[in-house]
């Protein structure tokens, strides 16, 4: 079954659905829509994922995520869309992942045994463990392309990836593990998920992320995508609980789940000015980017310097409705204010900077 829709439609459908029309209270309740939010490490402004949230959550401070993440522990770390920051009480849909046995953990297991099993039995005998704490243990190989090449961090990440670990903290971006146990509350750590659970939450959270999706994102979920998510989507295709979009009568490769449908016609007319980082949900999918929007984005953050075409941190401008644009902030550490760097094409006139 499929739907006929305008790009118009498609446009004012994403943008609500994505959060950009009105702000939450908080990142709770935004992370609750959206699954989770994917993060980067670049901190040309900010990194990606506290850009995203300041689009969406009213009056954040960039203190509220570690206070979320390492304080009250609302929020963990690990795979979703990529690396994400994922609500705690979705942490029982992620058992089924980090217990898999990937083609990678036995060989690194088999090859670092010694060092990963003292590491695991350091963080049990004395809490929160950074790679400075392991300087008694030998470099490994890494296990992520995170610049662990050669590094203990490899250990830790590996414990991490397994589920043993979890991120507790940060102190000068130096990230800190302590046992699951130790961070995620009894009560939702207890929780247990059946695979079909578990497929369903995979699935339905691929889709509340993007709104508008096109099948071969499903790699995005890893591991997750290979286990039977894909299998899922044809089924529920076939059910008409996802239905597919044709634009003005042409076939597209575009999906959204039928219970989201409801929003299109209700979707309110985009009125602000958003300042969108490159791996925010609106435009993580760059096909739907050039498709829909009629925007061609590339993020030039690893483009060597002599082949960028505008920078290295351009990042796309959404104003009322359209994307026609992209700026490149810097930081004026003096004077404690961001200024324009770089703007491409893009005219505006009383325009406020929400």
């Amino acid at each position: 079954m499929t739907i006929d829709l305008t790009k118009e439609q498609i446009k004012r459908f994403m943008i609500e659905h994505s959060g950009l029309n009105s702000k939450k209270n908080s990142i709770d309740e935004v992370l609750t829509e959206l699954s989770c939010i994917q993060v980067d490490p670049i901190n040309t402004v900010a990194p990606s994922h506290e850009l995203s949230l300041y689009n969406r959550v009213m009056g954040i401070k960039r203190s509220d995520l570690n206070s979320e993440l390492y304080e009250k522990k609302t929020l963990f770390e690990y795979w979703f869309q990529l690396y994400s920051i994922i609500p705690m009480k979705f942490f029982p849909y992620f058992a089924e992942r980090s217990s898999a046995n990937l083609y990678w953990h036995d060989s690194h297991y088999k090859a670092h045994r010694t060092e990963i099993d003292a590491t695991l039995d350091f963080v049990k005998k004395n809490g929160s463990t950074g790679i400075k704490d392991l300087m008694h243990l030998p470099k490994v190989s890494g296990v992520f392309n995170w610049g662990d090449s050669q590094s203990r961090a490899g250990l830790l990440t590996y414990l991490w990836d397994k589920g043993v670990l979890m991120v507790s903290h940060r102190s000068s971006n130096q990230k800190y593990y302590d046992l699951t146990e130790n961070i995620v509350p009894k009560e939702i750590l207890n929780q247990k998920k059946s695979h079909e659970e578990i497929l369903e939450f995979y699935l339905t959270s691929y889709f509340k992320y993007l709104g508008i999706v096109r099948r071969p994102q499903l790699t995005r979920m890893g591991h997750m995508s290979r286990t039977g998510v894909k299998d899922l989507f044809k089924k529920w295709e076939k059910e008409r609980k996802i239905l597919g979009i044709t634009i003005d009568g042409q076939a597209t490769k575009l999906y959204i789940l039928k219970e989201h449908a409801y929003k299109i016609d209700s979707s309110p007319t985009h009125t602000k000015l958003n300042i969108l980082p490159p791996l925010d949900p609106l435009i993580i999918d760059r096909d739907i980017l050039n498709d829909v929007f009629d925007y061609f984005y590339r993020w030039e953050a690893y483009t060597p310097a002599l082949k960028r075409k505008f920078d290295q941190y351009g990042m796309p401008i959404l104003y009322k409705g359209e994307i026609n644009g992209q700026i490149a902030l810097r930081k004026d550490l003096v004077n404690r204010k961001l200024k324009i760097h770089n703007l491409e094409k893009f005219v505006f006139t009383n325009a406020e900077l929400d």
